[in-house]
């Protein structure tokens, strides 16, 4: 089945700049964005968990029931009133002071996540499986490949995912940010500039795991269900987490003059969030993580993305001398020299359990910590097979739950050099023919991957990639320039 998506959305922003002083500017603004509940043409179906009752928004093809719900299921949210506030003082004549303060709002990815998630919910869509298909007589053709009735069950009984219908808990997202910066300029084409970055993610959206037992045991999972006739499953649009971002920077510039420009960058920061697109993506080889209703504490910490440290050069040099002989400055002259370089110091990653120890009923996410007992860094020595101290963690009780939370271990940091080469021939007016040779991880360096993550498996603690950093890349290019 394939997802026939329609909404409306209207952005309106009004922006005045006033110059309170010749060294005062204030820039003021207030945006206002909506969006319609993003609407699906064949209509969708979901279950409640506030509630308990499955809703659909269109006539049920099934059962011929009207619909119980309003188109989008959620109602429209009219709060997205956004205020920005700029502010930059000039010191001296050669330093300047900024600030800024701003709200944004989260309006699209997440709503059509959403929906493409619940499009192959029942009533308006099914699996059923049909047997005997041209075993003898064909009976079954091209226009009509599965013939006979539709065999969809009159109740629904699970959903593929289910869409959160929970007014309090389906605001659209946003995100607070705001900034203070200081530049100086050391010469004419030298600047030095340090920053301070802020924000708070508020009513975020994610996925979580939903319909689970609400507290761990060991008797049947179903008896601590809120509704044990509908089972585990992920619900999308849970806009109920937070995230917090403080971020430290450093930068120095010079523009291109006596043949030299480059750029110095430095960030030390500090993200803490709930969940993350990262998270929920397998991003760097990590599991498939979602928390349930009843364990969101759990899971904030260190961000998916939050790199502590992270540094970043890039340069370019143009290497003078000229002979004056013809001959000699087609091979001494215009030569030049550039490249990036980047480090950091590694991505987090989370040990999670790989079955569902706290018997509260699974979906086959990771939604559960071990035990953690010791420090995981310290106490073994470190190597391919075991890149943390395993022993550090282990499987809780059968039927309670872990207190490890989303405790933050760092992969291998990362060093990378990328570096070119270039040869110019000159000729004619505004023209040459360029040679480069670059070099894309120049000194063959690696990066190994995060871990084995999952407890109770065999690549538990064990490094086997390096995607995050791939060999040595040497590529020519002759370029002509006209």
């Amino acid at each position: 089945m394939t997802g026939d998506f329609y909404w409306h959305n209207y952005s309106y922003y009004v922006q005045d700049t006033l110059h309170a002083t010749k060294k005062l500017t204030l820039n003021l603004g207030l945006r206002w964005d909506y969006i319609s509940p993003p609407v699906m043409y064949p209509g969708l179906g979901s279950f409640d968990w506030t509630t308990g009752k499955y809703f659909w928004d269109r006539t049920n093809p099934i059962t011929n029931q009207p619909p119980n719900k309003r188109r989008g299921f959620v109602p429209p949210d009219y709060r997205g009133f956004q205020p920005r506030l700029g502010i930059a003082d000039q010191l001296t004549p050669n330093t300047v002071i900024r600030s800024s303060f701003g709200i944004f709002d989260g309006l699209y990815g997440s709503n059509l996540q959403g929906l493409s998630g619940v499009e192959a919910n029942w009533p308006f869509a099914f699996p059923q499986t049909i047997a005997g298909l041209n075993t003898g007589v064909p009976n079954a053709f091209l226009d009509n490949p599965f013939p006979g009735p539709l065999l969809g069950s009159p109740t629904p009984n699970g959903c593929y995912q289910c869409m959160n219908v929970d007014v309090s808990s389906s605001r659209n997202p946003y995100a607070e940010e705001w900034s203070l910066s200081l530049q100086r300029q050391v010469t004419p084409s030298l600047v030095v500039e340090s920053a301070y970055v802020g924000s708070h993610g508020v009513k975020l959206d994610a996925q979580i795991v939903d319909n689970t037992a609400t507290v761990p045991g060991t008797d049947s999972y179903t008896n601590r269900q809120r509704w044990p006739q509908f089972p585990p499953y992920v619900m999308d649009g849970y806009r109920e987490f937070m995230s917090w971002y403080h971020g430290l920077s450093l930068k120095v510039e010079k523009r291109q003059s006596k043949n030299l420009s480059f750029l110095f960058t430095y960030t030390y920061s500090k993200a803490l969030d709930q969940m993350d697109s990262l998270a929920t993506a397998g991003i760097f080889g990590q599991l498939y993580a979602n928390p349930t209703r009843f364990n969101m504490s759990q899971f904030k910490g260190p961000a998916n993305f939050g790199i502590t440290h992270i540094f970043n050069a890039s340069y370019d040099y143009r290497i003078p001398g000229k002979t004056g002989n013809r001959w000699a400055d087609a091979v001494l002259a215009n030569w030049g020299l550039s490249g990036i370089i980047s480090a950091d110091s590694g991505v987090p990653y989370y040990i999670f359990l790989s079955t569902d120890n706290e018997n509260i009923g699974t979906v086959g996410r990771a939604t559960e910590f071990p035990d953690l007992v010791c420090n995981p860094n310290a106490g073994f020595t470190q190597s391919l097979n075991e890149w943390f101290n395993t022993n550090c963690y282990q499987l809780p009780v059968y039927g309670t739950r872990g207190n490890a939370g989303k405790h933050a271990l760092y992969s291998d940091p990362l060093f990378n050099w990328d570096s070119a080469v270039a040869k110019r021939w000159p000729f004619g007016e505004n023209r040459d023919v360029e040679f480069r040779a670059e070099f894309f991880n120049f000194l063959n360096g690696h990066t190994f991957d995060v871990p084995g993550d999952a407890i109770g498996t065999p690549a538990f603690g064990t490094i086997s990639n390096t995607t995050r950093q791939q060999g040595r890349n040497i590529q020519f290019a002759l370029k002509l320039h006209f």
